[in-house]
């Protein structure tokens, strides 16, 4: 059995164990921070959402999310909703759906930094 820590931004300082739905939660949000081809053994992971902060959201945004969720195995489906509250910012919202749980989780990117939200 394989042993998950908490690791959101980075890793937690005490090692704490995720749940299934925090090691998900954490592995969607890294898929939507990391530059694709940036993990060698899997050069299609990643979206690099942050990007779009120097452009404009592409108009495709939300099914381009869509469709880096579904490559999560563990996700059976997934719907999005972007928002854009401010020039320098935007929000990523995705309900995702396994065979198991069903959760949302909020990315809220911006100038400032970023951060993930998960609720039941």
């Amino acid at each position: 059995m394989s042993r998950d820590l908490v690791c959101i931004d980075d890793l937690d300082p005490l090692g704490a164990e995720a749940s299934d739905r925090q090691s998900l939660s954490q592995d969607l949000y890294h898929r939507l921070i990391t530059p694709r081809g940036r993990i060698l053994d899997d050069a299609e992971f990643g979206l690099d959402v942050r990007a779009w902060l120097s452009d404009d959201v592409p108009a495709n945004a939300a099914a381009l999310v869509e469709e880096e969720m579904l490559k999560d195995q563990r996700v059976v489906s997934a719907s999005v909703s972007i928002s854009k509250p401010a020039p320098d910012a935007f929000t990523i919202q995705v309900d995702v759906e396994t065979n198991d749980d069903a959760f949302a989780l909020a990315v809220d990117v911006s100038t400032a930094g970023n951060s993930a939200t998960v609720t039941a």
